[in-house]
């Protein structure tokens, strides 16, 4: 396009080195999605470089903080990193007074490879597994939402500026529709008691105008809420979240490897496949031989 307008000698193009992106208001991420597989695999490290840097762009606006604590290779590469950092470029600190960072924690994923191989079941959590939430929205078809346009997709946004879901993401699914079933009720008696009767005051008129600015989020939670059910609810789910339980409590290890060889057999996605086999073999010491192989 900038050819084709004449103007692209006219423009010098630079790098802009973004680090970290605001995802929500307690939310910030580097968006490094395979900086594991680079690490672990590829023996490429450049993404801890990345995550040092950030940290000390951040101390150029809230000053030097004091207390960096590291758990894992990486974590303490980063903060090694970090510390040459703050030699070779030393934050001014003036006007800076004290720091607003008390303490950063840096934590390897390898830590805990345990938690990302299970179902998530917060309602939060279900839409990423489900519909996969990236950088803070999800993309549906539109007839989820209840829109007559069969085909088209629509981004839901995911974040605290929706008062409901910020209220709801951390909950149970099947709490999650009982607090959207309460909310849309009471709005809708209040509709009811308006009809009914004048005697309300302009103040109390005023709070069910408020009250009704909230509709367009719990429908969109119904909506999403229903779509979730769909798949919650069947029995498959259900069978899979009670194996991950059988695994982590290593009960039954001739249960957990019938089961997943019988959904192999099935052809489930080779995602869930390979969860189940990580975990069983993260809980287990590994996979005897034997079974590896067939499997295999």
């Amino acid at each position: 396009i900038l050819e084709e307008e004449k103007v692209h000698q006219k423009l010098t193009i630079g790098e802009y080195p973004l680090y970290l992106v605001p995802l929500d208001e307690d939310v910030l991420s580097l968006e490094l999605d395979y900086s594991l597989q680079e690490c672990l695999i590829e023996g490429d490290t450049s993404s801890v470089w990345h995550v040092a840097k950030a940290i000390h762009k951040l101390e150029f606006a809230f000053g030097v903080i004091p207390n960096i604590r590291a758990k894992g290779v990486a974590s303490t590469k980063a903060a090694e990193l970090l510390n040459h950092m703050q030699l070779e470029d030393p934050v001014s600190m003036d006007n800076m007074g004290i720091p607003e960072i008390d303490t950063v924690i840096l934590l390897d994923r390898e830590v805990d490879m345990v938690t990302p191989m299970c179902s998530q079941l917060t309602y939060e959590g279900l839409l990423d597994e489900m519909l996969e939430i990236h950088n803070g929205s999800v993309e549906v078809d539109a007839s989820i939402m209840g829109a007559q346009q069969d085909g088209k997709k629509v981004k839901v946004p995911l974040n605290s500026s929706d008062k409901l879901y910020k209220e709801i993401r951390d909950l149970n699914l099947h709490v999650v529709v009982q607090v959207v079933r309460q909310k849309a009720t009471s709005i809708q008696q209040d509709y009811a008691e308006v009809k009914s009767t004048n005697t309300q005051s302009v103040s109390e008129l005023k709070d069910f105008v408020k009250r009704l600015h909230s509709l367009p989020e719990i429908a969109r939670h119904v909506n999403l809420a229903q779509h979730l059910q769909s798949f919650a609810a069947k029995p498959a789910f259900h069978a899979r979240v009670e194996i991950e339980q059988i695994i982590l409590e290593a009960q039954t290890y001739e249960t957990c490897y019938e089961y997943i060889e019988e959904i192999i057999q099935k052809q489930e996605p080779i995602e869930t496949v390979l969860r189940l086999l990580v975990l069983f073999s993260l809980t287990n010491g590994g996979l005897p031989k034997k079974n590896f192989d067939y499997l295999r």
